[in-house]
């Protein structure tokens, strides 16, 4: 067969070449295209003009959980390692550094950004996003438009909703509900059937647990501690190494600092200031325009403090005394019983049991 014959049957065989290829590429282009569910099973590539299709495989990831590895795929909307045992939404996007391992389950809108975690059992829904090096874990439930960012954790049975923020290095747990537009971080624990709410601020490294209900636009920061039943609600602050505990309530423009120990039922409200070392318990009140109990004054009993009165010192007032007005009470002074004092008195040196002590103001 001489060259001019030949011509003809490589030129059949080029055609034939290529028509192979071109059916090779219009099958994957269709596996690609049938693709559906939580994973993709493929992801289109361009290099140049061309279109190359890479399938999405089940390969072991050890998400160091202490399991070992597991089987898991790469989420199509994101990249992020998945396990085969949880469930992720198509909707949801899981970033290519973050991972959802164990029985977590992620829905809607939901977004796990950078090197951020979810496991357990845990669960994010709505438009919920957990970023940065954040960890939801156990049973917790981040949802709506929370956010868990920076290095917090969100574990056990706890419930992230509405708007709330949790940042820093913010750690929830037992089955705390925080909600609203609650903005907690710096290095707080919050644990127990805590519930904070509305507008609420937590930070600092404050210590919160039991049923405390923390409210409104009130703060707890420093190296508060808050147990048992109590409450702070309004514009209230606690703060600094101050320890609130019974079913204490603290309300309206209220402060509570320093070393101040409040415990018991009582209610500290209006714009009521506790500090240094002072101690306020039993069923005792402090509140009005400006009242101050400060240095290591006790008030106890059903004792009431209130108007502009000031009491400090080591001074003690307790049963239903009362102290009123402008008047001053310090020194080491004890004023029990059913003892009034008012208007501008002072009062430091003998004790006073009850009776009715007023002095007129200059």
């Amino acid at each position: 067969m001489n060259q001019s014959s030949l011509k003809p049957f490589f030129i059949f065989l080029w055609a034939a070449f290529l028509g192979a290829g071109l059916l090779s590429a219009q099958s994957s282009d269709s596996d690609w295209s049938d693709s559906s569910g939580a994973f993709d099973q493929g992801v289109r590539v361009r290099t140049g003009q061309s279109l190359r299709v890479q399938k999405r495989r089940i390969v072991n990831i050890d998400f160091d959980d202490g399991r070992g590895p597991v089987a898991a795929r790469r989420h199509g909307n994101g990249g992020g390692w998945v396990a085969a045992t949880a469930r992720v939404d198509q909707t949801a996007y899981v970033d290519s550094q973050a991972v959802v391992f164990g029985h977590a389950r992620v829905s809607g809108n939901a977004k796990i950004l950078d090197e951020a975690k979810v496991y357990g059992q845990a669960q994010v829904s709505d438009n919920a996003e957990i970023r940065d090096y954040a960890r939801v874990f156990g049973g917790a439930v981040v949802k709506e438009q929370a956010k868990v960012i920076a290095y917090a954790q969100a574990a056990d049975s706890a419930t992230i909703s509405g708007e709330a923020k949790i940042d820093g290095a913010a750690l929830i747990g037992g089955q705390a509900r925080i909600n609203n537009r609650v903005w907690i971080f710096g290095r707080p624990k919050i644990a127990g059937h805590v519930n904070i709410r509305d507008d609420a601020r937590v930070f600092g490294e404050a210590v919160i647990s039991d049923r405390v209900l923390i409210a409104d636009g009130a703060q707890v920061h420093g190296l508060a501690v808050l147990a048992d039943d109590a409450q702070v609600g309004g514009y209230a602050q606690v703060h600094e190494y101050s320890s609130v505990k019974g079913q204490v309530k603290i309300f309206d423009h209220a402060i509570v600092k320093g070393h101040a120990k409040i415990s018991g039922e009582a209610m500290i409200y209006g714009n009521a200031k506790i500090f240094d070392e002072a101690v306020i318990l039993w069923k005792a009140r402090v509140y009005g325009a400006n009242p101050m109990v400060s240095g290591k004054a006790v008030i106890s009993g059903e004792a009431k403090i209130m108007d502009e009165a000031s009491v400090y010192g080591e001074a003690q007032v307790f049963d239903t005394a009362q102290i009123g007005g402008n008047a001053r009470v310090y020194g080491s002074i004890l004023v029990f019983g059913d003892a009034q004092v008012g208007d501008c008195a002072q009062l430091s040196s003998a004790d006073v049991f009850g009776g009715v002590h007023r002095s007129p103001c200059p």
